[in-house]
């Protein structure tokens, strides 16, 4: 399907999650002496049939949107579309229902694919319930999504399908708070319009690749689709992570609480990227100007592409789930550290109208602002200075706030010829700065912590490099958004 094509780029979403899944320890069953584990593919199985799921979930819910409802008239190819997805969706649930269920009970799936003991999982259990209620649901889009007539059945069939992808949110990990009924609502909520966001965009940049005269109706409305969706994303994403994360400390030096940054800078970018799209496409075509479905399928990559990593990012922290209080490794996580240092000031900075202004001093040195990145790196996440003298939840604010400071002078200062020094200055640095982290929790660390730390380097150095690369290529901002 023509669809499939377009959604190709979210695809970029499955080695992350493999990534993120090994990185986290979560990738591979614990071995836990006395206690029964499910198998290996299980244990990897779950998390890629969900990644299918979602997506499938997302093409469909997107589909009957675009092809029901924000046409002038119900579209007939994408509503074939919709009842593919859809079959696709079906058989996913049905691979992450055995799975989930092989999880449960830790035996091989092939062991409990008998009728009796799926029918007990399916009625009597609150999660097999859900499943068998988003079975239904998705069962229904699938036979009659193809047959809509007119608004009112479309509206019918996007009931279904909103609530089959909204459905997980009742069986997640909102339970492990006290908040069990918000957590579960928000959570519902949030995956609802994630689906609508990320299948719309699929679907309306497919449809424009073989219908390009129907982008004057499409785009603007589908313009303001995206716009509640961001607005929603945003608010049941902070009332769920307000549930999750109880104090400024369990915030910092969690990777919970790191992956919940992780995914408000994807949702940066993604706002950002849909800020171009509203102020130079939909402007383009009001005036009348052609906007072909290859031409939008470019614009709209890098946009497919955050969301596919912001999927993976969510079924990651679906499947570690807030880590104990007085579970801690790290008084900062590496994840943490770079995306507080860098990634978010890289993202404040793109999104300025204008340049900020720096002391010209800063400006002139950057290597200034590059030492002291590093130095108060290992101040917060080594020494734990803040936490010491201020206690752990208010030293984690200031020392959160002094790291997420030196990155802004980092990156506003990087100016003169002189900020390729300041770059590898912090290139070469950053290793160094997490050895000597390292080095002040060795009591504490254990192989299997050394993952995150590798990849933390390896994720800072990228994001260095990419810095570099604009700089070296005479760009006339330090970071634009690829269009």
């Amino acid at each position: 399907m023509t669809v499939i094509k377009a959604a190709r780029n979210l695809c970029w979403g499955l080695p992350v999650l493999i990534v993120l899944l090994w990185t986290t320890g979560v990738l591979v069953a614990p071995n836990i002496p006395g206690l029964p584990q499910a198998p290996e593919i299980t244990w990897i199985g779950l998390p890629v049939s969900r990644f299918v799921r979602d997506i499938a979930a997302a093409l469909t819910v997107g589909g009957i949107l675009i092809g029901g409802l924000l046409g002038v008239q119900p579209i007939g190819r994408v509503l074939k579309w919709t009842s593919g997805c859809a079959f696709i969706w079906l058989g996913a649930l049905l691979v992450q229902m055995v799975l989930t269920l092989s999880d449960l009970v830790a035996v091989d799936p092939a062991a409990i694919l008998t009728p009796t003991t799926l029918w007990s999982f399916l009625t009597q259990v609150q999660v097999g319930q859900v499943f068998l209620a988003q079975c239904i649901g998705v069962l229904l889009v699938a036979f009659t999504a193809w047959a809509v007539i007119n608004r009112v059945t479309a509206w019918i069939v996007a009931v279904f399908a909103i609530g089959a992808a909204a459905a997980p949110g009742l069986s997640g990990h909102g339970g492990l708070t006290a908040g069990h009924e918000s957590a579960s609502i928000s959570l519902a909520i949030h995956l609802a319009s994630v689906s609508a966001w990320i299948g719309g965009l699929v679907v309306v940049v497919a449809l424009l690749r073989l219908e390009p005269g129907r982008a004057t109706v499409l785009l603007p409305r589908f313009s303001t689709l995206a716009l509640i969706c961001v607005i929603v994303v945003a608010e049941s994403g902070l009332l769920n992570a307000s549930l999750r994360i109880t104090s400024p400390s369990s915030f910092v030096d969690s990777t919970y609480g790191a992956f919940l940054v992780a995914k408000a800078v994807l949702l940066a970018c993604l706002v950002l990227l849909g800020w171009q799209h509203r102020t130079r496409v939909i402007p383009a075509v009001r005036d009348g100007m052609p906007v072909t479905g290859s031409i939008l399928a470019r614009i709209a990559g890098w946009e497919l592409v955050a969301m596919g990593v912001a999927v993976a990012v969510s079924i990651t922290m679906a499947r570690i789930g807030p880590a104990p209080e007085n579970l801690q490794r790290h008084l900062v996580t590496p994840l943490m550290l770079v995306l507080v240092g860098l990634a978010v000031p890289i993202v404040i900075r793109v999104a300025l109208p204008r340049e900020p202004r720096m002391p010209r001093w800063l400006t002139q040195y950057p290597e200034i602002a590059a030492v002291l990145l590093l130095i108060v790196g290992v101040e917060f996440a080594g020494v734990g200075l803040p936490q010491s003298l201020l206690g752990q939840n208010l030293g984690s604010i200031v020392g959160f706030v002094l790291l997420l400071g030196c990155g802004w002078l980092f990156i506003g200062s990087l100016r003169s010829s002189r900020a390729t020094t300041a770059i590898v200055i912090a290139m070469v640095g950053w290793p160094i700065m997490t050895v000597a982290i390292t080095l002040f929790e060795s009591a504490q660390l254990a192989p299997p912590a050394l993952a995150p730390i590798i990849c933390g380097v390896i994720l800072a150095e990228a994001i260095l490099a990419m810095v570099f690369v604009r700089l070296r290529s005479k760009k006339p901002t330090l970071v634009e958004v690829p269009v």
